[in-house]
């Protein structure tokens, strides 16, 4: 193929021998072959590369899901560690009714001995 095409505008070794001043006369004939299989070449690489591409985009579509997906798996993981905010703010809201509540039973509980200590020094003087 590179024989043929060469790579370049100029052709490879095959298109330089065929334009040659001391070929000319001898490959005319071969001429339009030659520039038939110049073009089936040409469009043969051109299939063989749309072929490739096809194949790149399509491996490169699945990687880009699979990284998408990943992506969706980290943003639900972020999502469910958020919820400790939640939770953390639940626990303090019962924590503090639970100390507001023990609170005042401490404070009933004390009113309640101050008085029943005041009964047993009144209990005391009444009757001894």
């Amino acid at each position: 193929m590179k024989d043929i095409t060469g790579g370049s505008s100029e052709g490879g070794k095959v298109a330089k021998a065929l334009i040659d001043p001391e070929n000319l006369q001898r490959y005319v004939e071969f001429y339009p072959l030659f520039k038939t299989l110049s073009k089936m070449v040409y469009l043969t690489v051109t299939v063989r590369k749309e072929v490739n591409f096809k194949r790149k985009i399509s491996t490169s579509k699945a990687q880009s899901d699979k990284l998408f997906s990943k992506l969706e798996l980290q943003r639900q993981m972020v999502a469910a560690l958020d919820a400790h905010h939640a939770v953390r703010g639940e626990a303090d809201r019962i924590f503090r009714e639970e100390e507001k509540f023990l609170t005042e039973k401490l404070e009933k509980a004390e009113k309640q001995i101050s008085i029943y200590e005041s009964k047993i020094e009144n209990f005391n003087d009444e009757f001894f």
